[in-house]
């Protein structure tokens, strides 16, 4: 794989990467805003790299509210989430709180900068979820630790009272890198609903779904019928006793993939 090329933040052309600051609308003096406070920021320069395509110019990612590109700030790869012109939200600032509240809880990527339009954050190299289950991991002791992790971190989200908001699909917003998973895009999170972190990460992994197939192939995942009941006793009662009795079942009785703080009662 081709080492990405970095454009100085001072010497690129506003006129032509428009389309990207300023994603639909193209404003030329908004992208010029956002490259000087990009560099105000301490943002060294920009790689336009990725598998997304907005005219012709390659990207990290295009969701809803944001375009995510990689940079360079103080010569470290990170990724830049830049807010698009058509987004429903007037401001990246209630996200990257969210994101920093995760991260207080060693959940998902660093928060490093933010502004009004422009979140800077930790880069995560690898794999979403979704394609690593389906076309990558065959070893079952792996894939079981992954699915524990993730679960783990919903948990910690459960107990921040922190909902995710897009695990029901699950499929891009987790990526692995070395065998880490890693929640990302807490674009749609609030502290303001009833938290359902747990119970929609494992449902969508497990129940009913393409990933559900697969993983059962992996290993003896628990049918709906184990599953579901296990799923309803945490709604109710969500505890470090209801979680473990799930992470149990989920992993199929199997203790090998148990961490030593979590059998001293920690998460």
């Amino acid at each position: 794989m081709m080492e990405p090329q970095f454009l100085p933040i001072d010497t690129l052309d506003a006129k032509r990467y428009s389309i990207i600051f300023d994603y639909p609308r193209a404003d030329f003096g908004i992208s010029l805003d956002r490259i000087s406070i990009l560099s105000d920021m301490g943002v060294d320069g920009i790689s336009f790299a990725g598998r997304i395509q907005l005219q012709g110019i390659p990207i990290l990612g295009k969701g809803h509210s944001g375009i995510v590109l990689l940079a360079l700030l103080n010569n470290q790869r990170v990724a830049l989430k830049i807010k698009r012109s058509d987004s429903v939200r007037d401001t990246m600032v209630p996200e990257a709180r969210l994101l920093k509240l995760a991260n207080g809880v060693d959940v998902g990527p660093r928060l490093l900068e933010f502004h009004d339009d422009i979140i800077v954050m930790e880069y995560l190299s690898g794999f979403g979820i979704g394609e690593w289950i389906l076309n990558i991991v065959s070893n079952a002791q792996q894939l079981k630790r992954v699915i524990r992790n993730i679960l783990k971190d919903c948990f910690r989200l459960d107990c921040l009272g922190l909902d995710h908001g897009e695990l029901t699909n699950i499929y891009k917003h987790v990526i692995i890198n070395n065998n880490t998973p890693t929640l990302i895009d807490f674009e749609s999170s609030s502290l303001d609903r009833r938290v359902s972190n747990v119970t929609s990460a494992t449902q969508s992994m497990l129940i009913n779904s393409a990933l559900a197939s697969k993983i059962h192939t992996i290993y003896d995942s628990p049918k709906p019928s184990t599953l579901i009941p296990e799923l309803r006793i945490y709604k109710r009662n969500p505890s470090y006793e209801t979680f473990q009795r799930l992470l149990d079942v989920v992993m199929g009785g199997d203790a090998s993939t148990t961490s030593e703080s979590e059998k001293q009662g920690q998460i």
